[in-house]
């Protein structure tokens, strides 16, 4: 899109695409960990079949009623992320500030002393933020995408009038992990 249709579309503009893009790049370029999910997390840091405890970031139902599944993905390495020099991550500075008000950095970075326990555990579910960044751009780019199947249809539509999440009410829940060896 920002090449062929830079005018209709510029995905650092919106906070929602800003956060995707970010994170898309840091996988992408090896940064932050890659951003790492919860399991990945857990392989690299416990023995797989070890229980360990986790804080979870969810969002509330959006005002539709419609709620996602859980993927977990880690605030350190996000936070990691936004720590970066701009000259590594190409983030400008207005577009780091735009994903961290976003995000709600302030109140994720008060999580560890509220609940007793280290940043390196706190994950937040990527799914209500890749959802909220389908129903920015899904609208924008309706009339460019000639949609071949029913599922590609569907959430082309769905995308286009469904509700936003709102990222600024956190639903906090401690969740243990363990993994068969």
């Amino acid at each position: 899109m920002s090449k062929t249709h830079k005018e209709i579309f510029n995905w650092n503009e919106f906070p929602e695409t800003a956060t995707i893009l970010a994170i898309r790049n840091a996988r992408h370029h090896n940064l932050a960990n890659r951003i790492r999910g919860i399991y990945t997390y857990h392989l690299q840091q416990a023995h797989p079949e070890d229980f360990k405890e986790y804080l979870l970031v969810d969002y509330p139902e959006s005002d539709d009623g419609g709620d996602t599944f859980d993927t977990p993905v880690s605030w350190y390495d996000l936070e990691t992320l936004l720590s970066m020099p701009p000259t590594k991550t190409r983030l400008r500075p207005n577009v780091n500030s735009l994903i961290s008000e976003y995000m709600m950095r302030d109140i994720f970075n008060k999580y560890p002393s509220k609940y007793s326990i280290e940043k390196q555990v706190i994950f937040f579910n990527i799914i209500p933020i890749v959802v909220n960044a389908a129903i920015k751009i899904s609208p924008l780019i309706k009339s460019f995408v000639k949609a071949r199947s029913l599922e590609a249809k569907t959430y082309l539509d769905l995308f286009s009038f469904m509700d936003s999440i709102n990222t600024k009410k956190h639903i906090i829940d401690k969740i243990q992990i363990s993994l068969p060896s």
